[in-house]
């Protein structure tokens, strides 16, 4: 009967699930099981990487290094949700990030700064990539963590 009951919460979930698929949980995982992805791109001089990581109840959390061209690294941690197609996130200091997963490996970005600016970019996804505790992309030397 425990199997069963697995096997139909696993069914919902797969059904539900927008474009990102849900990895298979690690074998004796207990814990709140996350999909991992790194998207990576450039907006106006800057690029970014962010560790993005998705649980089964659509709650989102990551985090965004952006560099400057001057090479300084501004580390933003975001938290929101995904439903369907879409996703939304944000920062404490006011700074939102919107978007929809395109078909294959793109991600449409939307950033809105605390200040109002906004930017949109596409991102190149990169799925069930090894992530800090926090969602924070490895280095870049790191497999997967090329733009």
């Amino acid at each position: 009967m425990k199997r069963l009951w697995a096997c139909l919460c696993l069914c919902c979930c797969l059904c539900a699930a927008p474009l990102w698929s849900f990895a298979a949980a690690p074998a004796g995982n207990t814990g709140t099981y996350e999909v991992t992805e790194l998207w990576t791109g450039d907006v106006l001089t800057a690029s970014f990487r962010m560790g993005m990581c998705f649980a089964a109840d659509g709650k989102l959390r990551g985090v965004v290094l952006l560099r400057s061209s001057n090479g300084q690294v501004d580390v933003y941690h975001v938290y929101g949700s995904v439903q369907n197609n879409t996703f939304s996130a944000t920062h404490g200091s006011g700074h939102k990030i919107t978007g929809r997963f395109l078909p294959g490996d793109d991600v449409e970005v939307k950033i809105r700064l605390g200040n109002g600016m906004r930017f949109t970019t596409v991102a190149r996804r990169f799925r069930d990539v090894p992530l800090t505790d926090d969602c924070a992309p490895l280095p870049e030397t790191s497999t997967h963590q090329q733009n």
